[in-house]
């Protein structure tokens, strides 16, 4: 759910910038003053490159097809001892006032045209050399779509939109590709995860009920036997209803359910009140426990219940997996305006490669993959989410052959 959400939700952020960028482009190109087709500058800078060529004597007529050649959307022509020569068919000038009025840009005989004109003097002989360009083609708002100088204003905001799409296209596609990528590996985890699961509860499933039918048809020795078998059936059930806990837990923050009660709430007396639960197992295995708790009340604002699936979750994780040292260090303290729980196991600890992923839902290790308690990849996630909620940190560090150290930080 949540990564397609993540894909949809990149895909309209793609779209609303995309058009976002676009507008204001098209808003500078309308409004801002943004000119579009030939101007007075570019039509002056052909005159000044033509009254060169004519001063240097070469041919007028070759001097107008260079430059028609050199500037596209213009024409000109020369007049000359009063002979017109022109490269295209444009308005004839000879009227002495219309040629005053183009040479001053101030013509407006010519409505198909803007036109602008120079006069060269050499040899004591004056001869006019005159640019005319379109109208269509003549600055501010020409909508004609010109591909060869992208002249026209729709020709520009074409191109602009094109690249504006094809920039932020590129990362977004690939954003998509890694989402989907993803997505195809959430989706391998969880059809592990149901795989384990089904194990994980076929298995005490299969005790409680071979254990229940020989208590229910009297197959036992002695009181003692009985009370063996009970103690079995209690030990699984609890098992699998811890199995099930945890995949409601994981349900209820996959789908944004969850609502932390908070309340005051000291992390010592806590953690104090869970280590009590695990005294018989430690016990049992000969495990060494170190404790670094402080006599001294820590009190945050917190929701209990959460704090102590925390709590359970990190000691259950040590003791599955990283009990090959047969040390567990427990220490909580106070760390500016955090209080700080870390576990600490002397296991086989986890490789660098896989420490990214180990609080990643449905990720099993390949401690945890090849452990026989089972388990479904939920732990560290859920505890991972739970401090999120808390707005508080979370922090893993391993080296392998020599275990794991987690530290989970709430805001006092």
């Amino acid at each position: 759910m949540k990564i397609g959400r993540k894909l949809f939700g990149t895909f309209v952020g793609v779209i609303t910038v995309s058009m976002i960028v676009f507008l204001l482009f098209c808003y500078y190109c309308l409004n801002v003053g943004y000119f579009s087709g030939i101007s007075h500058n570019d039509m002056k800078q052909a005159l000044a490159q033509g009254e060169q060529f004519l001063l240097n004597g070469e041919d007028e007529m070759q001097s107008l097809k260079q430059l028609k050649n050199s500037y596209t959307g213009m024409d000109f022509a020369v007049i000359t001892d009063g002979v017109w020569i022109s490269s295209a068919n444009v308005p004839v000038l000879v009227d002495e006032s219309d040629i005053l009025d183009a040479i001053n840009g101030q013509l407006n005989s010519c409505k198909d045209y803007e036109v602008l004109a120079c006069a060269i003097t050499q040899d004591r002989q004056t001869e006019y050399l005159i640019c005319f360009v379109d109208r269509q083609d003549f600055e501010a708002m020409s909508y004609k779509f010109n591909m060869v100088r992208a002249r026209g204003m729709l020709g520009k905001l074409a191109i602009v939109g094109v690249v504006i799409t094809v920039i932020l296209l590129i990362p977004a596609l690939y954003l998509m590709q890694r989402k989907y990528k993803e997505k195809e590996l959430y989706e391998k985890r969880r059809k592990e995860m149901i795989s384990n699961l089904s194990h994980d509860l076929r298995t005490p499933l299969s005790s409680v009920v071979g254990y229940s039918e020989m208590l229910q048809n009297g197959i036992y020795d002695n009181e003692e036997e009985r009370n063996t078998y009970i103690d079995i059936i209690h030990r699984k059930a609890v098992y699998m209803e811890k199995l099930l806990s945890e995949l409601l837990e994981y349900s209820r923050l996959e789908l944004g359910t969850i609502r932390l009660q908070k309340q005051k709430v000291d992390i010592t007396e806590l953690v104090r009140e869970i280590l009590i639960e695990y005294y018989p197992e430690i016990e049992k295995n000969q495990y060494t426990l170190e404790l670094a708790i402080p006599e001294h009340p820590i009190i945050g604002i917190w929701d209990r219940e959460k704090l102590g699936r925390v709590i359970r979750n990190l000691i259950d994780n040590a003791l599955k997996y990283g009990m090959d040292g047969k040390k567990l260090r427990i220490a909580v303290e106070e760390k500016g305006n955090h209080a700080c729980i870390e576990i600490q196991d002397y296991g086989k600890g986890i490789s660098q490669k896989e420490i990214p992923h180990v609080a990643e839902q449905f990720y099993r290790a390949d401690c945890a993959r090849n452990s026989k308690q089972g388990g479904m990849g939920l732990g560290l996630f859920i505890v991972q989410e739970i401090v999120r909620l808390h707005n508080g940190r979370f922090h893993i560090e391993s080296k392998e052959q020599q275990g794991t150290r987690i530290c989970v930080q709430f805001p006092l």
